[in-house]
């Protein structure tokens, strides 16, 4: 899976589309966003909608957990749209959904990563995530590992939709 050309491609030029009911009332950004969250079920993301606590970056489904052992189905994530209309949905890492995340918070960072043969899948308002094949081995999620970067590894989860990230490669 290639994000950055998963995030370029409307959802009916999606090699693996499935039609999504919850479309159909959706309008401008909203549409966009969830039309960007069924691309990436499709190609085996596992998204939760997000968008609650302080942060606005809490998990607004009761049992998210749940999905760091298997994908949610199609039905689920339209039951969560019409339910919630989440602001963001977040992309759940772990062994089950084959990802790690690399959390740049930071330009600066963004660019050594870059620099360093790194492509970002997702900019965020203040730097970039990089998805990173999972290694087979439990990944302990790490703030700050070093200044400005996060693992977002096994039991955590990274934002992915538009209303808060920039599309990689713009």
């Amino acid at each position: 899976m290639n994000p950055n050309d998963t995030l370029k491609r409307r959802h009916s030029e999606h090699p693996h589309y499935r039609a999504a009911p919850a479309y159909s009332n959706l309008q401008g950004s909203d549409r966009q966003v969830y039309e960007t969250v069924c691309l990436l079920h499709n190609d085996g993301c596992h998204l939760i909608p997000t968008g609650g606590g302080d942060d606005s970056k809490t998990p607004i489904i009761p049992r998210w957990k749940e999905y760091q052992h298997r994908q949610p189905t199609s039905v689920e994530l339209n039951q969560w749209q019409q339910k919630y209309h989440p602001a963001l949905w977040a992309n759940v890492c772990g062994a089950a959904s084959g990802r790690i995340v690399v959390d740049a918070d930071s330009r600066e960072c963004q660019r050594k990563l870059e620099a360093n043969g790194l492509k970002p899948h997702v900019l965020t308002p203040k730097g970039a995530h990089f998805y990173i094949e999972h290694p087979g081995y439990h990944v302990k999620p790490i703030v700050r590992v070093v200044p400005d970067i996060d693992i977002r590894g096994d039991g955590s989860y990274a934002n992915v939709t538009h209303n808060q990230a920039r599309e990689a490669n713009d």
